[in-house]
């Protein structure tokens, strides 16, 4: 039996020995035997002694009942954490892939700028259409828009980060 149980059958024999001491007494005060004092005191003897066990159990169910309330509410809000945590690193995983996919896109699109802007710079006449050495001009145009370009593709491989570090170096190698 478990101890709720125990608990219920010692308050039913408590109430059970009040019972009997209310007999007692009452018999008592009835029949006036010549033991009257002994039998009242017997009497009120067991009556404080089961009201006295009475109240215990009656506690203890009440503080028992309590207890495992308390433990199911515990429990049950653990759950609900760990739920919550659950969706809440669901949601921030969901939020660091987008902001993840829009580093990419924007460094992707920054790359793409670039070369857009060196292709373009070497188009443009710097020196106000002077005619003024054109060439010297282009040449710097082409070596920036060739460093840029590398630089561009550098950023647009580091990007992906599915590419081993192996394949990167090896790229670089290959590069030098």
């Amino acid at each position: 039996m478990n101890e709720k149980s125990w608990l219920v059958i010692r308050t039913v024999a408590g109430l059970y020995v009040v019972y009997l001491g209310y007999q007692i007494v009452s018999g008592v005060l009835a029949d006036r035997p010549g033991n009257m004092a002994f039998m009242m005191t017997a009497g009120i003897f067991f009556i404080i002694i089961g009201a006295i066990i009475a109240i215990i159990s009656i506690k203890s169910v009440i503080a028992l009942r309590n207890k495992v309330q308390t433990e199911e509410e515990e429990s049950s809000e653990e759950e609900n954490s760990l739920e919550e945590e659950d969706s809440d690193e669901e949601e921030i995983s969901e939020e660091a892939v987008l902001e993840d996919r829009g580093e990419e896109n924007n460094k992707t699109e920054i790359a793409e700028a670039i070369e857009d802007d060196a292709a373009a710079g070497i188009e443009k006449d710097t020196d106000g259409g002077t005619g003024e050495d054109d060439t010297a001009v282009d040449t710097q145009n082409v070596i920036a828009a060739d460093t840029v370009e590398n630089i561009a593709e550098d950023a647009v491989i580091n990007i992906d980060e599915d590419v081993p570090e192996e394949v990167i170096e090896e790229t670089d190698e290959e590069e030098k």
